[in-house]
């Protein structure tokens, strides 16, 4: 009988390895066949997110004349440029980058470029003002490098900076569309580009930095666009022109403009 007991728990003893070895492939099996899934979903949602269309949105602002918010005396020697004969028509584009890098606000309105997909149409529906800074500078200076008008937008965006939360104001030239975001929206046609000159607003006499948000749907995806950001600003100055200088080549010296 002693005999007879050993072998009993002999066999439970090998019955339970023998399950425990099971149950131990079975979750080792589930956790493969999980991990093989959740690969196989994360490769198809990759490859759906880089297929879904996509909108684009570039900043774009035509070289012109300049308010800096500081003297002239700081400015030190600009980039040079040919000099044109008599009036010296334009070289603001040989001074676009050291504009920015001395922080002028140019003249010309910021124009975004707003670019749908080949396939289907694109929805500005919100735009966002932040400002990241406003003051009034002492002696601000008006560097002018170039001596003509310019032309016109078929759309403008009209923005607050003195009140951010305003709703902006999209506007054409033509007056045919006249509409306010976030309660109207602006769409831009499948494979088609629009420009939109960005007219802000704000108290005389001072110097702003500043940026914009908006937010485009695009086949029912959202996805938004930061333009001007606190290290690399929008930058706009308001009031009457302060004194004009200009840099002369030959002469070699910052010279009164008109």
């Amino acid at each position: 009988m002693g005999y007879r007991g050993r072998r009993s728990g002999t066999r439970r003893h090998d019955e339970a390895m023998l399950g425990e070895a099971r149950r131990t492939r079975f979750w080792q099996a589930v956790g493969g066949t999980a991990a093989v899934v959740a690969i196989v979903l994360t490769a198809v949602f990759w490859l759906l997110d880089q297929e879904a269309p996509s909108a684009s949105i570039t900043l774009a602002q035509t070289p012109n004349n300049a308010v800096v918010p500081r003297p002239v005396s700081t400015f030190g020697t600009p980039p040079a440029y040919t000099p044109d004969t008599g009036r010296q028509e334009s070289h603001c584009e040989e001074w676009e980058s050291w504009i920015d890098q001395i922080g002028g606000a140019m003249l010309s309105p910021a124009r975004l470029l707003v670019a749908s997909p080949a396939e289907t149409a694109s929805t500005i529906t919100d735009v966002r003002v932040r400002v990241f800074r406003r003051y009034r500078p002492s002696e601000p200076t008006l560097v002018r490098c170039v001596y003509g008008a310019g032309g016109e937008e078929p759309h403008y965006l009209y923005v607050n900076l003195e009140r951010p939360a305003t709703a902006a104001r999209l506007t054409s030239i033509d007056r045919r569309r006249d509409i306010r975001i976030p309660e109207g929206f602006f769409g831009v046609a499948a494979g088609r580009t629009e420009s939109i000159a960005v007219l802000p607003r704000g108290a005389d006499r001072h110097f702003y930095e500043w940026g914009l948000e908006l937010t485009v749907t695009v086949d029912r995806r959202q996805e938004t666009f930061p333009i001007g950001t606190r290290e690399r600003p929008l930058r706009s100055w308001f009031g009457a022109a302060p004194t004009g200088v200009d840099y002369d080549m030959i002469t070699r010296r910052w010279t009164a403009r008109r």
